[in-house]
């Protein structure tokens, strides 16, 4: 399928292990929340886009959990499914890609991700050489 059409894999992913997750900062700003990806849930989809786990952790220490898609082409992203504690997925019913921009604080603080899991519109899919990216943009900023 072209990535366009991309909706939820089939069979889905297996729900992340909290205790293998790869943290990441932002680019500019603080932020309370802490942000991290499941590195074996990183998967590319027609050569231009990326797929994986996402988890988004409250101050209080509650996780919010989804299973996310980037256009590497276009800076945009698609959340695919919300995840639950349980290990249960739901779809999300409409997903659209939405563009990640810096204005809309919304979704921002996904920029950071993109840059290391995109590379010149290719996806990079390897967890070492996403977090060593990560690092590189964390360097830079600071």
């Amino acid at each position: 399928k072209p990535l366009a059409e991309v909706e939820w894999p089939d069979p889905p992913p297996a729900p992340p292990d909290l205790s293998r997750l790869v943290e990441y900062s932002l680019i500019e700003g603080v932020s309370p929340l802490r942000f991290a990806f499941d590195p074996d849930s990183v998967t590319a989809v027609d050569q231009t886009g990326v797929r994986f786990t996402l988890v988004v952790t409250s101050r209080s220490g509650t996780p919010n959990i989804s299973h996310e898609a980037f256009r590497c082409t276009s800076l945009e992203r698609k959340m695919l499914a919300i995840g639950h504690r349980d290990g249960r997925w739901s779809p999300v019913a409409q997903p659209e890609w939405k563009k990640i921009d810096a204005r809309d604080s919304a979704i921002s603080w996904l920029k950071p991700l993109y840059l290391a899991m995109c590379d010149g519109g290719v996806p990079v899919t390897r967890p070492a050489d996403i977090k060593r990216r990560l690092d590189d943009l964390t360097r830079i900023s600071n």
